[in-house]
């Protein structure tokens, strides 16, 4: 595991929703691990994607445009509009953790 995979997923994070609907920004990043946003976004990214930039870790809930850096993606669903509830909503807690391309296929 690479020593920013490592990192990323040694904190607990706080969540803030975001400005996309399923989008959460979270708090609580590895000061190591702070980078300014990409200079030029990409037009596109997937649905999952878990990127940093600044000070924070972004969840993105649908596939869309962004200028963060990602470092992988997470198996979940965001941004479900039939659901009452979001998966992740403001003030939880969240911890990430690594696995393995099977295991993403599996709870995918």
């Amino acid at each position: 595991m690479s020593e920013i995979i490592h990192r990323h997923c040694q904190p607990i994070y706080t969540a803030m929703l975001g400005f996309l609907p399923g989008f959460v920004y979270l708090t609580g990043l590895d000061p190591l691990l702070h980078c300014p946003r990409k200079r030029n976004p990409e037009k596109r990214l997937p649905k999952g994607a878990v990127g940093i930039g600044g000070a924070k870790t972004g969840l993105y809930g649908l596939e869309s445009p962004g200028g963060w850096h990602v470092l992988g993606r997470a198996p979940l669903n965001f941004f479900n509009i039939e659901v009452e509830k979001p998966l992740i909503t403001n003030g939880d807690l969240v911890r990430f953790v690594p696995i393995t391309k099977t295991e993403f296929d599996d709870l995918h």
